[in-house]
Formats: C-alpha cells, sequence, structure tokens
C-alpha cells in the first residue's frame, strides 16, 4: 500500500501537467474528489486516496500560480492569511460548492477560485 500511496502522486502529477485541452472535470466531479478531505488518510480506499491527492493538487496548483501572479504588478484574485493551509482551501471550496449547487456545471478550477475569492478577499 506504501508504495501505491507513493506512485498516485507522480500519476497524478503527470495528468494535471499534461496538455489539456478544455476542462479537466466540472465542479461536480471536483467536488467528489475533494469530499475525501475530512476523513484521515490512512483509512482512504486507493481510489479515495487518488481523488483526495487530485484536489489537493488542483488546491496547490491555483495557489501556485496565485503566488506567482502575487510578484507580478497586477491584480490579485485572492488574498489569504499567511498561515493558509491546502486543507483549508479544500474545505473553503467544498462549502462553496455546497452553498451554491447551481453552479456545479461550470470548470471546477475556476469554481476553485471563486471559492477562494469569496473567502479571501483582497484589501483594497
Amino acid at each position: 500500500m506504501c508504495i501505491t500511496k507513493a506512485i498516485i502522486p507522480m500519476m497524478l502529477f503527470s495528468l494535471l501537467t499534461a496538455p489539456v485541452f478544455g476542462e479537466l472535470f466540472d465542479g461536480n466531479t471536483l467536488g467528489k474528489y475533494c469530499s475525501h478531505s475530512d476523513k484521515n488518510s490512512s483509512l482512504l480506499s486507493e481510489e479515495e486516496y487518488a481523488s483526495y491527492m487530485l484536489c489537493l493538487g488542483v488546491v496547490l496548483g491555483i495557489d501556485s500560480v496565485r503566488q506567482v501572479n502575487s510578484k507580478i504588478p497586477r491584480k490579485t484574485l485572492y488574498c489569504p492569511p499567511e498561515a493558509f493551509k491546502s486543507l483549508q482551501g479544500i474545505k473553503v471550496f467544498n462549502k462553496y460548492i455546497e452553498n451554491n449547487p447551481e453552479k456545479l456545471h461550470e470548470p471546477g478550477s475556476l469554481l476553485m477560485i471563486k471559492s477562494l475569492m469569496n473567502a479571501f478577499p483582497c484589501k483594497p
């Protein structure tokens, strides 16, 4: 199982870095992947763990882009606290889609960004 847990993130990384035309998944799918965040990762099945890692990858990817963009003179999309953690981003996303089910048809990464913008607006 440990070998599998080490291989899954590498496989997900290759999936996330592959060229994509269009959106990989909508809010329904990303919501399903992120729903495993409340469980202890050692208790997840291999499929649940892979889903959780994909969700984590989306949060980390979007926040990495935000960090890079904050170094470039332009408007920052959202401004999380210094102690921001990826799991917090997942919880923000889960709450956002729970409160906005009418948006689940939208691209998952767009919903992730909207949820973070809503939770952590930048102060003027």
